[in-house]
């Protein structure tokens, strides 16, 4: 498929858009320069039956029961959430947003 201006593709995207659907790959123009490509997806997204059946059935992976003890403070799971800062009434809600932005 040809490529398309940024003008050129706002107006014909309801054109553009089964096409792109069937298979076909175009480009977006702006000022005479490819910026981005418009391409179908890569794969499904979803798994099909047997797939899925195949996946829940597998046995996890033994390591993972390290990986989870490790992780672990004193045989309990931490919670992020619980150590956050509790709100002060006589902070400005702009206060109160530059304290737990970056947390």
């Amino acid at each position: 498929m040809a490529p398309f201006t940024l003008r050129g593709l706002r107006d014909d995207l309801a054109s553009v858009l089964p096409k792109v659907q069937r298979r076909a790959q175009t480009a977006v123009l702006v000022t005479g320069r490819g910026v981005a490509g418009l391409v179908p997806p890569r794969s499904p997204a979803w798994v099909a039956g047997a797939a899925a059946e195949r996946i829940y059935r597998t046995a996890p992976d033994p390591a993972w029961d390290s990986v989870l003890r490790a992780a672990r403070i004193d045989g309990v799971i931490d919670d992020p959430w619980a150590q956050r800062p509790q709100p002060n009434p006589n902070r400005t809600s702009r206060e109160w947003f530059t304290t737990v932005a970056f947390f």
